[in-house]
């Protein structure tokens, strides 16, 4: 006879099972979205029990399991995200335990932590959607007017896995943050649309590095040819390159750990976005920057 789920923080002694339980779920989960090597990859950056052990560790990291007849089905890992909310950094429940409750029942657990942590504020963060993943099924929460749903509705909320991009606020809020953005694809052409934003991008005033095979320089900036070559920090890649150049550009960004990257307006290739999400970036597709920047965070100022 099944019980009722039972939640509580990860411990030395379940990190190789959690370990097990990620590897089993990403390699039912992503192939055909990733490759088996990237899957690799993930899984050494993400859950290698080294890198769980040192995360414990840190004040502001919270990891999560839940059990079933005492058996771990599922985990999720919460961190803060600036001085006033927390993000679920991961979420996944096995397959054959997927619509059963166990992703509802760790959401609200994030938000007694977020409640506890905040004094009453539970925002969760909404650039990133959890993945209780491992049969096709991408596990979808929002947020509503500033709050959680109930994990019963959070269930409910159970549909394909898709692409979305952060909300207005979220984007806003990584536009604010950011200093540097490597733009690949910037034309020496001043007709061209990655000439104009970049342009408006510098006048609003980011520092702009053009990544171009064939230019030495642009908008008064060296050209480098790759973002490999960038030799100084990149805190934003923003993509003028059409869909079927969208994978290599993720897997350079992958490769070099960086975090966030911006696929321009009228540019999509949904795959190469989940991988992205997949690796941890921050993922913005089919918008232009220079109108969410000048629409939505210099409005607000």
């Amino acid at each position: 006879m099944s019980i009722e789920p039972e939640i509580a923080p990860l411990t030395a002694a379940d990190i190789e099972s959690v370990a097990a339980l990620a590897r089993m779920i990403w390699h039912a989960h992503y192939p055909g979205i990733i490759s088996s090597a990237q899957i690799e990859y993930m899984l050494a950056q993400r859950y290698d029990p080294a890198v769980i052990r040192a995360e414990l560790r840190q004040a502001d990291v919270w990891w999560f399991v839940l059990r079933r007849d005492g058996e771990i089905v599922a985990y999720m890992a919460v961190q803060k995200e600036g001085a006033a909310a927390l993000k679920i950094d991961k979420l996944y429940v096995r397959p054959d335990m997927q619509r059963r409750g166990c992703g509802g029942c760790l959401i609200a657990q994030a938000e007694t932590l977020a409640r506890r942590e905040h004094e009453g504020d539970c925002r969760l963060s909404q650039t990133r959607f959890c993945g209780a993943r491992g049969s096709g099924q991408g596990y979808r929460r929002r947020i509503r007017d500033g709050r959680l749903l109930d994990g019963q509705n959070a269930e409910r909320e159970m549909s394909p896995n898709m692409f979305e991009n952060p909300d207005a606020e979220a984007r806003c809020a990584l536009l604010k943050k950011i200093k540097t953005i490597a733009v690949v694809g910037l034309s020496p052409n001043a007709s061209r649309p990655s000439y104009g934003v970049s342009k408006a991008m510098q006048e609003f005033g980011f520092r702009v590095i053009p990544v171009h095979p064939a230019s030495k320089e642009i908008l008064g900036e060296k050209v480098y040819p790759a973002l490999k070559d960038i030799p100084e920090k990149i805190d934003l890649v923003d993509v003028f390159r059409s869909a079927e150049f969208i994978d290599g550009v993720v897997d350079e960004c992958l490769a070099l750990g960086l975090k966030a990257i911006w696929i321009q307006e009228g540019i999509v290739n949904e795959p190469a976005a989940l991988r992205a999400q997949a690796g941890g970036m921050t993922v913005v597709m089919d918008r232009c920057i220079y109108r969410d920047y000048r629409d939505q965070c210099q409005a607000g100022r």
